[in-house]
């Protein structure tokens, strides 16, 4: 498989994240009425935690959408990334490079 458009990556991720968003929201839900004993409260915590992370990407992975498909208007169908290229060699570091 060839290399893809990564505004298709963006709009597949933000699909399934959504279908994740929804399974974690019935996993907690779930544990809130069925796991009330004391020793549950982690799972419940954790699963919690995951449910606000996934929500948290699926707002950033709609948002990017939402700007690719405002750029690829304003630029005829170039995507420009704005935050720049992440270097393998300085991936360990974490260091962004422009």
């Amino acid at each position: 498989m060839g290399p893809q458009d990564p505004k298709d990556v963006t709009r597949d991720t933000a699909r399934d994240l959504s279908g994740l968003v929804g399974e974690l929201a019935a996993l907690k839900a779930d544990a809130t009425h069925w796991l009330t004993d004391p020793e549950y409260a982690t799972l419940r915590h954790r699963l919690e935690a995951a449910h606000a992370a996934a929500e948290a990407a699926l707002v950033e992975a709609r948002r990017r959408v939402r700007l690719d498909e405002d750029r690829g208007e304003s630029r005829g169908g170039r995507i420009a990334n704005g935050f720049g290229v992440l270097d393998r060699g300085y991936a360990k570091a974490g260091r962004l490079m422009c």
